[in-house]
């Protein structure tokens, strides 16, 4: 705290405060929200404690054989998505940082990585399917 003066310190404290009350303010209304719905010792549990009660018991390879369509499709394109937006998204960071001068020769490395692990994740769901193993049973 670099303070030369009274007034200089009178307006840090005032920043200060003004900064705190920022906080506290959408903290408390948030905590007040908690108690009003009743749901503040359940917010406790699953974001303090840890999700122990919390499980997902629905198996992944049974949303294929489902009867609904909807969700056939959505258990075959969200992880297919999720695989192409990350190889595009690592693509497109290799190719645009490649040449770039202010990347360090480690920050390339690890895009070069993350290349090689997405390739490998790529190729083992692709096994997977192609042997039709579930590997969370």
């Amino acid at each position: 705290m670099f303070v030369d003066s009274k007034e200089q310190f009178k307006e840090y404290v005032k920043t200060a405060i003004t900064r705190i009350i920022g906080i506290l303010i959408p903290a408390l209304i948030f905590i007040v929200y908690l108690i009003v719905t009743h749901s503040l010792v359940d917010f406790i549990n699953y974001a303090i404690l840890g999700i122990k009660t919390f499980s997902n018991k629905i198996n992944y390879i049974s949303l294929f054989s489902n009867d609904k369509i909807e969700i056939r499709a959505l258990a075959l394109w969200v992880p297919i998505s999720i695989l192409v937006m990350s190889i595009v998204l690592i693509i497109t960071n290799i190719q645009k940082k490649e040449n770039e001068p202010s990347i360090p020769a480690t920050g390339m490395a690890v895009l070069r990585q993350q290349y090689v692990l997405v390739e490998a994740i790529q190729a083992w769901i692709a096994l997977l399917k192609e042997n039709q193993i579930n590997p969370l049973e």
